[in-house]
């Protein structure tokens, strides 16, 4: 136990004991029933495997998303189309989507491909192709709520699903990327963003409020 804890942060643990414990108005650190510290290192084990397997899946889609959004985009308004006001439902996002551009490309100054397209080219921001890889996921999220209905329908097709649904799993994808990236809890995790269910879905034996 003192060696496992040495290398394993104990708030970290402590919330897999927690499902186990009594409960009370405040956290009571008492056991409902006895188990062995080898059952709560299994618990850590099977959750760490449990994050491989959604980030390497999420990955995928993650991949998949970048490449929609930078050719749909740039094929309508160009290589440039990010600092386009008019891929906006609201032009005056544009100010604050450069703004995060600017920092994307500032912690990425180093890159090989960021500090060649710099030394090349006069533009202040690289094309959409090149972007897309150095925004996060919470930013290409929030870039696709953001797009004019139309744009967000030509990305939407490419994952044959409706943009408004597509939406809410950006939200929910981002979510359960970063839970996984960040070695945080997945098991038993209540999440905050909650993907939209397709109609043609709705016999899948999801439970709300699960």
């Amino acid at each position: 136990a003192e060696h496992f804890l040495r290398y394993h942060n104990y708030y970290q643990i402590s919330g897999y004991v927690y499902y186990f414990e009594k409960k009370g108005p405040t956290r009571t650190h008492q056991l409902a029933r006895p188990i062995a510290f080898s059952d709560v290192i299994s618990l850590v084990h099977f959750d760490q495997e449990l994050r491989f397997i959604f980030f390497k899946l999420t990955t995928e889609i993650e991949i998949a998303l970048r490449c929609s959004v930078a050719y749909r985009l740039s094929q309508a308004y160009g290589p440039f189309c990010f600092e386009k006001k008019d891929i906006f439902h609201t032009p005056e996002l544009t100010e604050p989507f450069r703004e995060i551009l600017e920092k994307a490309l500032a912690t990425h100054a180093k890159e090989p491909f960021v500090a060649h397209f710099t030394r090349t080219y006069q533009e202040p921001i690289p094309p959409a192709w090149v972007m897309v890889k150095l925004l996060t996921l919470g930013n290409i999220s929030w870039l696709y709520s953001q797009l004019r209905t139309d744009l967000q329908k030509s990305i939407a097709g490419d994952f044959s699903v409706d943009h408004f649904i597509l939406i809410s799993w950006l939200k929910a994808l981002t979510e359960l990327r970063n839970t996984c990236a960040h070695h945080m809890r997945l098991w038993n995790k209540v999440f905050v963003n909650y993907p939209k269910i397709r109609k043609a879905d709705k016999t899948f034996p999801i439970i709300q409020g699960q």
